[in-house]
C-alpha cells in the first residue's frame, strides 16, 4: 500500500510516484551510473521497470513510504527516496536515488534531513540508518551532512551482480537528532 502523504522542503516537493511519473522515472533512472550506486538498481533498467515498481509498492500489503523527490519550482521529477520502518526494533532504514543532473546541488542533504526528521518525528522511531557502497563517497558525505554517523562498513555484506560487496552505514539516533 502506498502512502498519500506530501512532505516539503525549502526548494523540493516529496510525494507518492503513480503510474503516469513511470516514463520519467524510467528515463532518469536508466543510467549506468546510478545503477552502479545502488543496490536494486540495474542498467539497463528495464522499459516497465518502474510501472512494475510503483505497482509493487501500491499492492504491498505494508504501507510504503517512498516518495518521488520533485523540485517544487517546476514539479520535476528528480529522485525518490525511502523510509521504511522496523517497528519493532523502533528503527528505520533510508535509501534515495537522483538523476545526474541534480548531483551536487545539495539535494540530496536536503531531501535525507527531511526523512529523518519525518523518521524521528512521524514514524516515532529511536534509530534511522542508511547504507552505501564505499565506493559511493557523495553518499556517505549526503549522510554525514544529514547528522548521521559513520559507523563501520561491512565487508562482502551483500551481491551485486554477482560479486560481493562491501557495504557502508552510517546512522543517527533520537538522542543525537534532538540536540540538532
Amino acid at each position: 500500500m502506498l502512502h498519500n502523504l506530501t512532505l516539503e522542503t525549502e526548494r523540493l516537493l516529496l510525494r507518492a510516484p503513480n503510474l503516469d511519473d513511470a516514463p520519467t522515472i524510467r528515463r532518469i533512472v536508466d543510467h549506468p551510473d546510478i545503477a552502479k550506486m545502488t543496490v536494486s538498481i540495474r542498467h539497463p533498467y528495464p522499459d516497465d521497470g518502474a510501472v512494475k515498481w510503483i505497482n509493487n509498492l501500491t499492492n504491498s500489503e505494508n504501507l510504503n513510504y517512498l516518495f518521488l523527490i520533485t523540485r517544487k519550482e517546476d514539479a520535476a521529477i528528480m529522485g525518490a527516496i525511502g523510509i521504511i520502518p522496523h517497528p519493532r526494533f523502533k528503527r528505520a532504514s533510508l535509501g534515495y536515488w537522483l538523476g545526474l543532473d541534480y548531483w551536487g546541488n545539495g539535494y540530496a542533504t536536503e531531501v535525507v534531513r527531511s526523512l529523518i526528521d519525518f523518521g524521528f518525528e512521524t514514524l516515532e522511531m529511536e534509530r534511522i540508518e542508511g547504507e552505501f557502497f564505499p565506493e559511493n563517497p557523495a553518499s556517505r558525505r549526503v549522510m554525514e551532512k544529514s547528522g548521521m554517523q559513520f559507523e563501520g562498513i561491512m565487508r562482502h555484506y551483500l551481491q551485486k551482480e554477482n560479486m560481493n560487496k562491501d557495504n557502508g552505514i552510517c546512522a543517527i539516533i533520537r538522542q543525537d537528532w534532538q540536540k540538532g
